[in-house]
């Protein structure tokens, strides 16, 4: 199964903070999206996730056993993720977008071979 984590609304905050024009404060909300990747990424791994990409605030992992969503937290402070899964990373890919489009720190399945769970 493909994970597909993706922060939300990380690309608004940051365009609002450089329109504020603090560098102390961006690179603070920066910090904080940083330390939750890198926790984000800890989790997967500790669960036998293979990480095959993790930048910005998005993570594509590869997990083989079964994954239960909850298991591993979306939300780090103010920072939150959105998560498709699929059985392949296309079908992880839409299932982000269409658990993005539910609002924040969602989770979807999709499958190409049959219907949305």
């Amino acid at each position: 199964m493909f994970l597909a984590y993706d922060g939300d609304k990380i690309g608004r905050k940051l365009e609002s903070l450089l329109i504020d024009n603090s560098e102390y404060e961006i690179e603070r909300f920066a910090n904080k999206v940083s330390d939750a990747l890198i926790y984000l990424e800890k989790s997967l791994s500790e669960r036998k996730c293979k990480i095959i990409f993790a930048s910005g605030d998005s993570v594509l992992a590869k997990m083989s056993d079964k994954f239960d969503a909850d298991e591993i937290p979306r939300c780090y402070g103010e920072i939150t993720f959105s998560l498709g899964m699929g059985e392949t990373p296309l079908e992880a890919m839409l299932a982000l977008k269409k658990a993005k489009s539910e609002g924040i720190a969602k989770s979807c399945t999709h499958s190409l071979k049959g219907s949305d769970k």
